[in-house]
This record gives C-alpha cells, structure tokens and sequence, in this order.
C-alpha cells in the first residue's frame, strides 16, 4: 500500500466529501475532470453537485481506506464509510475506484462503484 498514494486519499476523501466542500474540490480535480459513479457518466458540473447535495442530505461520520494501491498516475482504491441520512439513519458503505491524475497531481478522471453495484 502506498502511504504518499494513501494520504492523498485521505485528504481528498475529507475535504471534499466529508465536508461536502465543492470549495475544496478545485484543490484536488482537473477543470477538465470526468467521473463515472455506478455506470453514470458525471462532468465536472455534476461532481459538483454530488458534493453539495450532501451538505443537505448526509453526514460521513467515519471513513478508512482498506485496500490503496498506486502505479504511477493512477490509483486503485477501496473505502468503507459510515454516514447519518437526513432521517438521522446510520447506514454503512463500500466503494471500490480508481482515478488518474494528471501532470499535477490532481484528479482528471475517477470511475467509482458502491457495494450495492459490485456485489451482485
């Protein structure tokens, strides 16, 4: 496991999404950026909103990064998290991915799955 690959992680994992900081997101993703969440293709415009419909809607409350591994530009990961809903619900949660970076260390692509759509 890559401790450099790992921290980034960490970080980009807390200050966007757990403090649902669309703010933060500039630190961390390309302009050009693309993601993929389950299938659906997201634009930077749409990442975006992911991140602030949380502030309204969730709370991650814990986070850790089980599997992190790295090769040059890209980075395979797996998370588990737990978060409270808007009907003060605890649920838990497992996302595997994997982002490129680009010559500057910031996210230009990320392709994510929830537990729901790997374990079938």
């Amino acid at each position: 496991m890559s401790i450099i690959a790992k921290r980034f992680l960490e970080s980009w994992f807390y200050d966007v999404w757990v403090l649902s900081s669309v703010e933060n997101m500039k630190r961390y993703y390309a302009n050009s950026v693309t993601g993929e969440f389950n299938g659906e293709i997201l634009s930077r415009e749409e990442l975006e909103k992911h991140c602030s419909w949380g502030k309204d809607n969730e709370k991650i409350t814990q986070f850790e990064f089980i599997d992190v591994v790295s090769d040059d530009n890209k980075i395979a990961f797996r998370i588990q998290f737990k978060f409270t809903d808007r009907e003060s619900n605890i649920k838990k949660a497992e996302n595997i991915g994997i982002m490129h970076l680009d010559q500057e260390g910031k996210i230009r692509s990320i392709t994510v799955k929830s537990s729901e759509q790997f374990s079938r």
